[in-house]
């Protein structure tokens, strides 16, 4: 009668040990492929502990030494724009003879979907648009009386990534071609420095030569005016410049190339202080990039203190310590993400990160 009672009792025990798995079973059935993702990691804490610190470590190591600094990513803008010159003084003609045969000579080029030309006294300019995924800067030739330059980003129309402005102090009335000579050849003493970062550097003259059709005669036209002011001791004063475009190299950081264009100006300005020329950066995406990393970091230390302190008074320190390690960790695995998959710390991608790390710190303190 003993053994038979054990026996009972062990065979209810066992309907209700099927019943609990049963149940579980169908509990686990249940869950959305997310949710068995986070309770995987859940029930191994010393894995997920690891990953984690693996993770965020990438992350740290892209931001501070593999992501690079640039102004803007590389886009291709289907577009071009030329230039001729055909001295007659008649806009009609220019149209006639030049405007209208390149139009329609570039019609009937591969790959090019719109031309517009615009026709003045002794001017004609020409853009094109080209179908979508072409080249344009492979694609932009022409002959010797049409200049194309393609649309790109930068801080001229050539797509320089950094501008030095070069001008004498001594004299204001400076004829134009010796100003452009002496700038030739501070722009050679920049390439003559052998830095790593910077690729070329060469002036953009405001001096173009044109033939004139009628005589047949070369003729020096100065095309554009630049201008650089200073302002010290509350005085601005201004000088004819001649810019210098400097190119990064291909994959270079952007903050660097402009320290060391910078050393470049320097280097120059100490050794021509006698002559009264002198250079300055006028236009770099250095500044810029550096000042919105400065904010992502500024931002990322307020949101992580605004989430410990508004936590640590609602809820719990413990809590508030851990909502701010997983902001840490997403933060710093988007970055090791980034470097993954080729983007670099741009104007885009940095202003998104800003954007997106105020969107998380906002989140964190509601949830």
């Amino acid at each position: 009668l003993y053994n038979s009672r054990k026996e009972e009792d062990f065979i209810v025990v066992q309907k209700k040990v099927s019943a609990v798995r049963s149940k579980k079973s169908s509990a686990a059935q249940s869950l959305r492929p997310l949710q068995r993702f986070a309770l995987f990691f859940f029930s191994r804490p010393r894995l997920t502990a690891f990953l984690a610190l693996i993770i965020a470590g990438f992350g740290v190591l892209s931001y501070s030494t593999l992501l690079k600094r640039e102004g803007f990513p590389p886009i291709n803008i289907p577009y071009a724009i030329g230039q001729a010159t055909y001295f007659v003084n008649d806009a009609s003609k220019v149209d006639r003879e030049l405007a209208k045969p390149v139009s329609e000579y570039l019609m009937k080029q591969s790959g090019v979907k719109t031309v517009q030309t615009n026709s003045l006294g002794n001017f004609a300019t020409v853009i094109v648009q080209y179908e979508e995924k072409t080249d344009a800067a492979n694609r932009s030739r022409a002959g010797a009386n049409v200049k194309f330059q393609a649309a790109q980003f930068g801080f001229t129309e050539r797509g320089d990534d950094a501008v030095v402005s070069f001008f004498s102090k001594n004299d204001a009335a400076l004829p134009e071609p010796e100003l452009v000579a002496a700038a030739t050849r501070a722009a050679a003493f920049i390439r003559d420095q052998k830095l790593s970062l910077i690729k070329d550097a060469s002036i953009i003259s405001p001096i173009e030569q044109a033939q004139n059709p009628l005589t047949g005669e070369v003729q020096n036209v100065q095309s554009r005016f630049e201008r650089f002011g200073e302002r010290v001791d509350d005085k601005t004063s201004f000088y004819s410049s001649v810019p210098i475009g400097a190119s990064i190299m291909k994959g270079g950081d952007v903050v660097e190339f402009g320290d060391q264009l910078q050393k470049a100006v320097d280097a120059y300005n100490g050794s021509s202080e006698s002559t009264g020329y002198a250079m300055r950066v006028s236009a770099s995406f250095a500044p810029s990039i550096r000042q919105q990393i400065s904010e992502l970091q500024k931002t990322l230390l307020e949101g992580l203190l605004a989430v410990l302190v508004i936590g640590s008074i609602v809820i719990a320190v413990r809590a508030s310590v851990i909502t701010v390690l997983s902001m840490v960790t997403v933060i710093f695995a988007t970055l090791g993400v980034l470097e993954l998959i080729g983007y670099t710390l741009n104007t885009i991608s940095l202003f998104a990160l800003i954007l997106s790390l105020s969107l998380i710190v906002d989140d964190t303190i509601i949830v």
